[in-house]
């Protein structure tokens, strides 16, 4: 009984605090850069183990060698994008601000100017961002269903 009451005292506390951080922000400008990088793997020559059986009378030996291990040098191109945005925080500060991609968890957004909606952290803020799916279109081109709009949040953090 007592945990449950000390838990709900704190979930109480923790709302207001959490509402709080809930702000508004304005870009004044965004842009977006693309380059890729390339993961280089060189290959591997492997391990060789050549074994030899001579046959019962001596007169002659047979060998066999095996390879293994062995790997095909390669090379792997990895795309990146960073969005800088350039922001005016509730204070009236202006502060610059980044987001990239990769990691695949992120997700970066090149925001229009204006306002929006943020919640604001120690190193980063998160927008509030409307995103539209992909809609759906018949064969004659003409739309049968528009794109679902969903709410995310991204992550930008300060340089």
């Amino acid at each position: 009984m007592r945990t449950a009451i000390a838990l709900a005292l704190t979930v109480m506390c923790a709302l207001p605090v959490k509402a709080q951080s809930n702000k508004t922000v304005e870009v004044l400008s965004a842009s977006t850069r693309h380059w890729t990088t390339y993961l280089n793997d060189p290959g591997s020559a492997g391990t060789a183990n050549t074994d030899c059986t001579t046959s019962s009378d001596g007169t002659s030996t047979n060998c066999t060698t095996t390879t293994r291990g062995a790997r095909a040098g390669s090379s792997t191109p990895i795309n990146h994008t960073q969005v800088d945005i350039h922001v005016k925080m509730p204070d009236g500060n202006e502060v610059v601000m980044q987001c990239h991609f990769p990691p695949i968890w992120a997700s970066c957004v090149e925001p229009t100017l204006g306002v929006y909606q943020a919640k604001i952290d120690k190193h980063h803020i998160e927008i509030l961002f409307q995103i539209q799916g992909r809609p759906d279109y018949n064969k004659d081109g003409t739309a049968k269903k528009p794109g679902k709009v969903t709410d995310r949040w991204v992550k930008y953090s300060f340089e």
